[in-house]
């Protein structure tokens, strides 16, 4: 953390388009529709690989750092696509209110 109000830390402001659909730059139903098929598909995917972790006794089970991460990344893919539906209402909002005025 930088103190010195003359030379603030510079902002990070990632791209994350690669993890969305390839129509991310539109608000339409299908690029809303194939966002959420993929961040779902991802999420779902981490969890049914982790879930052999507990089926099989026999088989070697990974590390709880490993488990553990694999957990919050389907988490974190959850909170994409909560936040993906948040930007499609937002942008619909504002067009909604654009076209009233």
């Amino acid at each position: 953390m930088n103190n010195n109000k003359k030379n603030p830390d510079p902002k990070l402001n990632p791209d994350f388009k690669h993890r969305l659909s390839y129509h991310v730059d539109t608000a339409t139903l299908l690029s809303l529709t194939e966002t959420i098929n993929t961040l779902a598909l991802q999420a779902e995917s981490s969890l049914r690989l982790l879930s052999f972790q507990f089926s099989d006794a026999e088989a070697d089970r990974a590390s709880d750092d490993i488990i553990y991460w694999s957990i919050m990344a389907a988490i974190n893919t959850v909170k994409d696509i909560d936040e993906v539906v948040k930007a499609y209402h937002e942008a619909h909002k504002t067009t909604d209110s654009e076209v009233a005025a």
